[in-house]
């Protein structure tokens, strides 16, 4: 064999890296959830840079059904019986699998991505539709299967994952999902790439549909799935499957309206370096308790794990506010109390009955330090900050500052004052924040001192309108926070939308909000 000189394999690696180099970002293999790594937390340009990336990407990404539709590997089998009867079922309860595709939404485009990562049929993204109707705290009380992926404990201590006091990785839909394509590719080996059989034997059980292939092979009787003698629920399974596919692969012909999900990273996963309260971690992001451990449905407590560094996942909505949030945290809590000219260097103010630690590895620590960062961030922040039953109003073609504030009954000044606008003059897609909720004494003088502000600002020619966001929600969309008693109902009469629009738009498992939460108030069409 001719011999290949060092050189000219060195030659070849760095043209192969040359042209990696050059793919677009697409291009690359997606994980599905980016992960942001302690260090890239303590730099902001990159963190910011990150942040705007996958915003854009989420907000001009396409449909992902589309893209399950032309991935779908698998014979649906549409035409035999039990498969049509199953898609039957599905056309008879809409409500059902509507229900259970906005409870699905947040996860479906991770889960692609981990099939795509193990070159397994999209049809295995449907799958927690029939385990758990994707809802990661299922549990079986008669089997003990957990989870979204209803997995057993034997066969997730065989991937790694081992239930502790504190965390149990099952009901984590990162962790679980990873382990549940995992045994599922190790049974498409066991019966041979047959996918049927394979996906059976996860609901079964390998050993039991080896016993049936066996039985049949003594009869001489066919050894396909549709041949096989199992339990009613395995008979179901695989049908199930095919029919959620079939109906899915020709929606023109479903009654069932899905809800609009982008083909694109809806979640992100920070790798706070700190164990952390999980009531907190949510004031840090601006999300409501329930939503975040909803999204973090591993953690069997109240808190991460002690003395061990949390990984929270949340919305990309809400990653600026959270690690911004979190790195003065971080930053305050490591400080020691002498250092108080540090402190202010940080834009924070020390409180002097406040107990900072050295070193943080207690989540009981972070509470008070957490609340008082909070606090005095916002005390410090000259910029009006937005409050619950606030409206972000997307400014329209032919929008006036004076149309806008007669609609909204404010004057125009406290608009120009409150935004920081240079003057009255203002663009198509521009925000803006209208003060719709109702004013306590305190907040009211705030605004009234950012009026007065704004007429003297309006005379300084040095001042520049504030940058454009990276990325843009539709033209006649508006942002609203809510507020103590709102309900979706009264927010949806006073938008003139419907309670649904606001769910898709929100990607909302139900009719619940809590005060500070942040909806979108999409357009009517």
């Amino acid at each position: 064999m001719k011999r290949i000189e060092p050189f000219t394999i060195m030659k070849f690696i760095l043209i192969l890296t040359s042209l990696f180099i050059l793919l677009p970002a697409s291009a690359w293999p997606v994980d599905g959830i980016r992960v942001y790594q302690k260090t890239t937390l303590e730099k902001p340009l990159a963190r910011q840079a990150m942040i705007s990336a996958d915003l854009n990407r989420y907000y001009n990404a396409g449909d992902i059904w589309t893209e399950l539709r032309h991935e779908f590997a698998l014979p649906h089998d549409e035409n035999n019986p039990r498969v049509q009867q199953k898609i039957r079922w599905y056309y008879q309860h809409p409500n059902y699998l509507q229900r259970t595709m906005l409870r699905a939404a947040p996860w479906l485009y991770f889960v692609l991505q981990q099939t795509h990562k193990r070159h397994l049929p999209a049809e295995l993204v449907l799958l927690p539709i029939i385990e758990s109707a994707y809802d990661p705290f299922a549990k079986n009380e008669s089997s003990g299967a957990a989870g979204m992926w209803q997995m057993q404990t034997a066969t997730a201590s065989d991937y790694g994952i081992r239930p502790t006091a504190w965390y149990d990785g099952r009901y984590d839909v990162v962790s679980s999902t990873r382990a549940a394509l995992d045994h599922l590719a190790f049974l498409r080996t066991l019966f041979s790439g047959n996918w049927l059989l394979a996906i059976a034997a996860y609901d079964a059980g390998q050993g039991k549909i080896g016993a049936a292939i066996r039985h049949n092979l003594q009869t001489g009787d066919g050894i396909d799935y549709w041949s096989l003698s199992l339990t009613q629920e395995t008979e179901d399974y695989v049908p199930q499957l095919l029919a959620l596919a079939t109906i899915i692969s020709h929606p023109e012909l479903s009654p069932i309206s899905f809800p609009s999900v982008p083909n694109a990273p809806y979640l992100a996963a920070v790798n706070t370096g700190i164990s952390m309260n999980l009531s907190e971690a949510a004031n840090l992001a601006r999300l409501s308790p329930a939503r975040l451990r909803a999204l973090n449905p591993g953690y069997r407590r109240d808190v991460t794990l002690p003395a061990t560094p949390a990984r929270i996942v949340i919305p990309i909505g809400h990653l600026e506010q959270f690690t911004e949030n979190l790195n003065k945290l971080v930053s305050l809590a490591m400080l020691p109390r002498q250092e108080d000219v540090a402190a202010r260097d940080l834009g924070i103010i020390r409180s002097d009955n406040l107990a900072m630690q050295q070193t943080v590895s207690d989540p009981s620590d972070l509470t008070a330090v957490m609340q008082a960062t909070l606090a005095e961030t916002h005390a410090s922040e000259d910029r009006y900050a937005m409050q619950p039953g606030d409206t972000l109003y997307i400014v329209r073609n032919n929008d006036t500052l004076r149309s806008i504030a007669h609609h909204y009954h404010r004057h125009v000044k406290e608009l120009v004052g409150l935004n920081g606008l240079p003057n009255a003059t203002i663009s198509a897609g521009q925000r803006l924040i209208i003060p719709t909720h109702l004013n306590l004494p305190a907040q009211q003088q705030q605004l009234d001192q950012l009026v007065a502000d704004a007429n003297q600002l309006q005379a300084d020619d040095s001042l520049v309108s504030q940058p454009t966001p990276a990325w843009e929600l539709s033209e006649r969309d508006k942002f609203y926070v809510v507020r103590h008693h709102d309900t979706l109902q009264h927010i949806a009469q006073h938008f003139h939308t419907t309670p649904s629009a606001i769910r898709l738009a929100n990607l909302m498992m139900n009719d619940n909000v809590m005060p500070g939460d942040r909806l979108v108030i999409p357009a009517r069409v």
